[in-house]
Formats: C-alpha cells, structure tokens, sequence
C-alpha cells in the first residue's frame, strides 16, 4: 500500500474510532483515546513522508537525482522493485523524486556509456563538474552501500 492511500486509510480509521469515542463509556473511552492518539501520530508520520505527485516544482537535491540515476545505470532496478519491470521502476522511482520519467530515464543514460549494461546511453556527451563527481564516488562503490544509499533517498 503507497503512503497516499495509507494516509486515507488513517483518516477513514481515525473518523470511526472518534464516531465510537462518542457512544462510549469509560474504559472504552480511555482505550478510544489512546487510539485516537496513535492515530493522529501515524497521520502525522504518514504526512512528513507524503509527497503527492507533480508538486516538487524544484528538485530539493539534484545530486540524488545524479547519485539514483547512477545506480540505475550501473545495477538496474531490480533490487529496488523485484516485481516491476523496467518501465514501472523507472515511473515509480520518478514519482518518488518528483520527475518526469522521461527525465529520469535521460539521466540515467548519462552513465550508461560507461557501465557494462547493455545501453549506449548518451555516448558522445561528456559528464559535466557534477556529474563526473558523483560518478568517481560511485563506479566502484560496494552494491550494497550503493543500495543502501539509493533506497534512503528514495526513503524505502
């Protein structure tokens, strides 16, 4: 279940239990209470890591944006999202970024010249000051500190 239908689910919960909190008596109501706390402090958990789509007008870091489409290119998606094929990884991370899936497929292929992945990519661009920064940081970077890292900016 994604975060946005988690938070609704909340919401929907939270109205019953205050609807039963208003019927109740006491020990139902003091057991309804501390439900309805933790309700509200999941909704409020639930809303810090909600982001909906197509409202991050500015990317909030443009080096996430380099260091998850790197990953991409070195390791494919497949650690990320086993069930997904290319496309939807590539649709559900851009969502979680707030970019196009365009975008981030362009990115991406700004590595690929120079992994073994199959993909030409943008073979006669060169990386620009950050991109060639981040990629001296990651081409030899163990999978898993890759992993580790990327699934972190992608807050999974």
């Amino acid at each position: 279940m994604d975060i946005k239908s988690l938070l609704t689910y909340t919401e929907e919960t939270l109205e019953i239990v205050e609807k039963l909190y208003f019927s109740a008596s006491g020990e139902q109501k003091r057991d309804l209470q501390k439900a309805m706390a933790n309700l509200v402090m999941a909704r409020e958990e639930l809303e810090k890591n909600y982001k909906p789509t197509g409202t991050r007008s500015k990317i909030e870091n443009k080096d996430d944006v380099y260091i998850v489409s790197c990953y991409l290119s070195r390791f494919g998606h497949e650690d990320l999202y086993k069930d997904l094929n290319q496309t939807q990884a590539i649709q559900k991370v851009a969502e979680i970024l707030g970019l196009k899936p365009t975008t981030l497929k362009g990115t991406r292929d700004i590595f690929d010249p120079f992994f073994d992945n199959g993909r030409k990519g943008w073979s006669k661009r060169q990386l620009n000051e950050t991109e060639q920064k981040l990629f001296e940081k990651y081409k030899k970077e163990s999978k898993e500190k890759f992993l580790a890292e990327v699934k972190q900016i992608l807050r999974m």
